[in-house]
């Protein structure tokens, strides 16, 4: 990828159109190069203003210019099966917690698309960008035109949120410290239960 054009600003103000336009001029101007277009702004509207239906695969609008207006959801959910089937494998590998059988339950039902903070959402939407040249192996593309969101909302896609992995880590260990601790006091109980009948037989 040669370059990034980044559009943003105030809402109403007419990005989407500008960044259309300048998609459609670039490639005019450019013919040898491939060119992409792409809707980072929750209320899509290239579609409208193409006159096509574009949505979350990779349109071709012209002989070098393609769009595409990706779904914030799927990136999540596939964020998120990646994320389960880890957490799985980590539970299942430490003492004590891997041993419960409803553990797989308990990721399955707590870790979902829905508890994703929109901050993280907004990550993976914005990675979108990056991933630019792997949308398809057949097509590498030398430009980029980002149609971002009102300013509020574009702030917000570079917003760096908190590790889920780290979270889930540290609710883990709890988890595990807590287990931990009430079997040992587990332990202690059976020490004294026992110990009446250890010192008879001396």
């Amino acid at each position: 990828m040669e370059r990034i054009v980044v559009l943003g600003g105030k809402g109403g103000v007419g990005k989407s159109s500008i960044s259309a336009a300048t998609a459609v001029k670039l490639s005019k101007l450019l013919p040898e190069k491939k060119i992409l277009i792409i809707s980072f702004d929750m209320a899509h509207n290239l579609s409208d203003l193409f006159e096509t239906q574009i949505g979350n695969d990779l349109t071709k609008l012209s002989e070098n210019l393609w769009a595409i207006e990706p779904d914030p959801n799927i990136y999540a959910e596939l964020y998120t099966k990646e994320l389960i089937e880890k957490l799985k494998t980590l539970m299942k590998q430490m003492p004590i917690v891997g041993f419960i059988p409803q553990i797989e339950e308990y990721i399955d039902t707590t870790f979902t698309t829905d508890s994703i903070p929109l901050a993280l959402k907004n990550a993976m939407f914005f990675q979108k960008i990056l991933d630019a040249e792997d949308l398809t192996q057949q097509i590498q593309f030398d430009i980029v035109v980002a149609d971002f969101p009102p300013t509020g909302n574009m702030i917000a896609l570079f917003e760096i949120p908190e590790d889920q992995v780290t979270t889930v880590l540290k609710y883990s260990l709890n988890f595990y410290n807590s287990i931990k601790s009430t079997m040992n006091d587990l332990g202690k109980m059976v020490k004294k239960f026992i110990a009446p009948f250890s010192d008879s037989k001396k």
